[in-house]
């Protein structure tokens, strides 16, 4: 099963966590959407936002990023 947690603190989403692998008919069609749209948005943190590639964990076929801008804002 694939699992995307959004990490929020109070009205900011900080940071977001994919794991795992779809199930079932459809499984290569699912992941490989999910995958498309994760890269999406690890390219688009890199290239937009200047993020660095030191701050987003890929391990384990997970992808992790999460920013203090929250706390920032509070």
């Amino acid at each position: 099963m694939t699992r995307i947690d959004l990490y929020k603190k109070g009205d900011y989403y900080y940071g977001f966590k994919s794991c795992g692998h779809a199930e079932g008919d459809f499984d290569t069609l699912v992941c490989s959407s999910i995958s498309t749209l994760t890269q999406t948005l690890y390219f688009t943190l890199i290239d937009k936002l200047g993020i660095s590639e030191s701050d987003i964990s890929d391990t384990q076929g997970c992808l992790l990023y999460t920013s203090d801008a929250a706390d920032e804002r509070s």
